[in-house]
């Protein structure tokens, strides 16, 4: 990690507390889906995104049933306090995407 990595995020960390460790991990899981998501093809390969995109859903659909309505929690709240509308649209649509709500018809 480069140092200017290393400073970031050591300033983030004492900036940022959060109430859990659930909270703390589904951010990450979030911002991780974002990145990946809004990558263009010449910053992240397209199969290559494709295939972290398939691993994330792969490990969130195998959490207990409390655990997937914990996390759909913490992203409907994160949603409710986005100021963005463009990452409030992405995170309203977040479970469906990976694979926590069925797809509405």
């Amino acid at each position: 990690m480069g140092r200017m990595a290393r400073d970031h995020t050591k300033e983030c960390t004492l900036l940022i507390s959060y109430p859990s460790l659930a909270v703390a991990l589904t951010r990450v899981v979030v911002d991780l889906t974002w990145f990946i998501s809004s990558a263009d093809d010449e910053r992240l390969d397209p199969e290559d995104a494709l295939t972290s995109l398939d691993g994330i859903a792969t490990v969130l659909s195998a959490l207990s049933r409390s655990q997937q309505a914990e996390l759909m929690a913490i992203i409907n709240q994160m949603a409710a306090e986005e100021t963005s509308a463009k990452r409030r649209e992405f995170l309203v649509s977040l479970p469906e995407s990976i694979g926590l709500l069925e797809p509405k018809v």
